[in-house]
């Protein structure tokens, strides 16, 4: 009994200090096993912990100030909110889980760390313990709420005009510049002239254009489906360009931001939060936003009425125009913590492999490789004549069009769901 109490006693004193202080609260045996995944995976213990549903937000949270020697608070409330930032970009308050709610000399400063974040938190307030006392620990999704309050104006900026994340010569923001909108108004002018002076001529030259144009599209779309009945390439990933790298391990995996869009689809949540549960992908390395509008009173309801998963957070999308999908994702994109993005609609059923493969293949690839595109198909194409209808369009599409124009070099549009990026940070 002596033997099996000392080495108890030396497995626990080697507790990481993010979970350290939970001893008592969760069985030891649960804290030993969160810190050797924890390792396993590179990732943090307390992450585990709640991943793995061994302790709620609240519970953890309000532990994590006891042992700071901090308030704990489940809402967010604003004392002095002139500058709640600290004259930082919101943005980098959202990284690091901080955010001013009182100021002069008795600042003190909310926070909701996540990840590394709470080891440098106990670190610092271990060695200045007045730090503990000036701090308001709250949960990560209500800091989210008081970030979103607090920088409205400042993350609508961002979400129309493309997250700021590109320079306006690579971003749609401006359509055309002055040399180009010269050039097409002078074209359409010669165009016009020209049926003016010679109208039967001008008529045939513009049929012969359009005829061409037809001729090859309709070419393109006969190579790719001879290609496809001659060498079988269906949906197949291209062996020359998945390399022979090994696919990462569960400790390479990089954290996975899911943005999921949501507007009038309260019925659908039970369906697609089951379906993104399902996903094989460490639940402590997946940060998931459901995105939502702030005039979608139902949805919002049904969301906050839900006990998600620490995985899961909600973004309240503030109402403003434009009410669009790109807007709203933008928003989400602003406080994304993922080093890797998809989207999934909440109607998306996806396949529970699919961040893993995506994740292997960015690692296979040269660092130009930005998007990857899943196929899509109708998993209820039996359902009705239209839906096979569609189901064929999107075999069509998906199978044979799309691996055609990549084998070509050429673009090829996105799917607008089960697109997976590189991080922009």
């Amino acid at each position: 009994m002596a033997v099996g109490y000392a080495v108890r006693r030396e497995t626990s004193a080697h507790l990481p200090p993010d979970v350290a202080f939970l001893r008592g609260a969760i069985p030891l045996e649960s804290l030993e096993w969160a810190a050797a995944e924890a390792r396993l995976l590179n990732a943090c213990a307390h992450d585990i912990l709640l991943a793995d549903g061994l302790i709620d937000a609240l519970s953890y949270y309000q532990a994590l100030a006891a042992t700071l020697g901090a308030r704990f608070a489940p809402m967010v409330q604003l004392r002095f909110p002139a500058d709640p930032f600290g004259g930082h970009d919101p943005l980098v308050s959202a990284r690091l889980g901080m955010l001013i709610v009182a100021g002069g000399e008795g600042t003190e400063i909310a926070v909701a760390p996540r990840g590394r974040q709470v080891l440098s938190l106990l670190e610092t307030a271990g060695n200045r313990p007045e730090v503990g006392r000036r701090m308001v620990v709250t949960t990560p999704q209500a800091l989210t709420d008081a970030l979103i309050a607090c920088g409205r104006d400042h993350f609508l900026t961002l979400s129309r005009s493309g997250a700021g994340h590109l320079p306006d010569a690579a971003s749609a923001r401006s359509l055309f510049h002055r040399p180009q909108i010269a050039a097409l108004c002078a074209g359409l002018l010669c165009t016009v002239a020209a049926l003016a002076a010679f109208p039967a001529t001008g008529l045939l030259a513009l049929t012969g254009l359009f005829g061409l144009y037809f001729a090859a599209v309709i070419g393109l779309r006969l190579y790719a489906a001879v290609y496809d009945m001659a060498y079988g390439a269906v949906g197949g990933d291209s062996p020359e360009r998945e390399g022979d790298a090994l696919p990462p391990g569960d400790g390479d995996l990089p954290v996975y931001t899911v943005l999921v869009p949501l507007y009038r689809e309260a019925s659908l949540l039970d369906g697609l939060i089951a379906a993104l549960c399902a996903l094989d992908y460490p639940a402590c390395k997946l940060d998931i936003k459901i995105i939502v509008e702030s005039d979608d009173a139902d949805t919002l309801a049904a969301v906050r009425r839900r006990l998600l998963p620490p995985q899961f957070e909600v973004v309240t999308v503030p109402d403003a125009l434009p009410k669009t999908k790109p807007k709203a994702l933008n928003f989400g994109l602003a406080l994304a913590r993922g080093q890797l993005v998809t989207i999934f609609d909440a109607e998306d059923l996806p396949e529970p492999g699919q961040l893993r493969r995506a994740a292997e293949r960015f690692a296979a690839e040269p660092d130009e490789v930005a998007c990857l595109q899943a196929r899509l198909a109708w998993y209820n194409w039996p359902e009705s004549w239209f839906t096979r209808q569609l189901a064929l369009e999107y075999a069509a599409l998906f199978d044979v069009f799309l691996p055609a124009l990549d084998r070509l070099g050429l673009p090829f549009p996105l799917g607008g769901t089960s697109n997976h990026f590189r991080g922009i940070r």
